[in-house]
């Protein structure tokens, strides 16, 4: 949920929902500072990470269900999936 929290504050407070060429910067200091307070969790590509978990699952009561079932390496790995499965369709 901690991870969902993040990406979420991420995209609504840091960046707007907007994708700006700032971001890498924000990236970088962010986890920079994360990691520095709470470990290596936070490094980019895991910021990165909390942040489409935060696009792709919007409501915070499914996201809640689902941290209770499942680790972070699983909802990764459904990550991909979604990944995959959009980059198949836009070939198509």
């Amino acid at each position: 949920m901690m991870f969902w929290e993040v990406g979420h504050f991420i995209n609504q407070d840091l960046l707007k929902s907007e994708r700006v060429i700032y971001g890498k910067q924000i990236f970088a200091t962010l986890s920079q500072q994360l990691q520095k307070n709470y470990g290596e969790s936070f490094n980019v590509d895991n910021l990165r990470r909390m942040m489409r978990f935060a696009q792709r699952f919007t409501d915070k009561q499914i996201v809640t269900s689902l941290a209770s079932q499942l680790t972070w390496s699983h909802i990764i790995e459904l990550l991909l999936k979604f990944l995959k499965l959009r980059l198949i369709m836009q070939m198509t």
